[in-house]
């Protein structure tokens, strides 16, 4: 019983994301993206990525702030592509704000080649 307890606790703590150490941390790992939306969206780099849950966190974070209508991660660019819905503009002050508030870092915008 106690093997099987020491066995469950290091597999919790491989599997969770530690959190604050992604903040603090720029490592960013490769992460399966749905679509890319880089025609239309905003390109913005984030901080701290360096898993799928951190993808999803920074993702949830972002759909939260109003008007925001779909975002993407593009692995090979480690960019997130955020596209507005009709009728509202980009406000970088908000989506900063609410990565920040999910425990990453806002980079900034990155330019569109």
């Amino acid at each position: 019983m106690r093997l099987f307890s020491m066995m469950l606790i290091f597999v919790s703590f491989a599997l969770a994301c530690p959190g604050e150490e992604h903040a603090k941390s720029d490592k960013v790992g490769k992460v399966d993206a749905a679509s890319v939306s880089q025609a239309n969206g905003n390109p913005i780099v984030v901080g701290g990525i360096s898993c799928s849950h951190c993808v999803e966190e920074v993702k949830n974070a972002i759909k939260s702030v109003e008007g925001v209508k779909d975002v993407s991660y593009d692995t090979k660019e480690n960019v997130f592509y955020v596209v507005m819905k009709d009728g509202y503009s980009f406000d970088e002050v908000k989506i900063k704000t609410a990565i920040e508030k999910a425990g990453y870092s806002y980079k900034g915008l990155k330019n569109k080649n």
